[in-house]
C-alpha cells in the first residue's frame, strides 16, 4: 500500500470525475498533482514537527484552502502508506494518514493497494 498501487492516477481520476458538476479542492499527495490542477502536500508534513502541531497546521491550511476557493468538495490524497511495506519500509508508520485524518473529518475514503 502506499507504492506503486495507482494512488496518484486514482486521485486524477476521481477529480476529473468530481469537478465535472461540483466545486473540488484537491490535495495531492504527488507534487505533480499541481500540473493536473490540485494543490500540493504542505512541506511542513515533512517537517520535524510533534504529531499535534501537524494536525494543526494541516488543518490550518485545509480551511484556508476552503475559504479561498470555497468549494463543495474537498479531496485530499495521502502520501505515503497506511501499513508497512516490507520489513524495512515502515511508510512512516502510517503518521501522514494520522495527520489528516485527525485533521479534518473524513465523509468517504478510497484505498489504492
Amino acid at each position: 500500500m502506499g507504492k506503486n498501487c495507482g494512488k496518484f492516477e486514482t486521485q486524477i481520476l476521481t477529480y476529473d470525475a468530481l469537478r465535472n458538476k461540483n466545486k473540488v479542492i484537491w490535495v495531492s499527495s504527488n507534487s505533480l498533482g499541481v500540473l493536473f490542477g490540485g494543490y500540493s502536500i504542505p512541506d511542513f508534513l515533512f517537517a520535524e514537527l510533534s504529531l499535534e502541531e501537524k494536525i494543526i497546521k494541516f488543518n490550518y491550511y485545509v480551511s484556508n484552502l476552503l475559504k479561498k476557493v470555497g468549494a463543495e468538495i474537498l479531496l485530499i490524497g495521502v502520501p505515503e502508506g497506511i501499513a508497512p511495506f516490507k520489513e524495512k519500509d515502515m511508510n512512516r508508520f502510517g503518521e501522514f494518514a494520522i495527520v489528516v485524518s485527525n485533521a479534518v473529518y473524513i465523509d468517504t475514503s478510497i484505498l489504492c493497494m
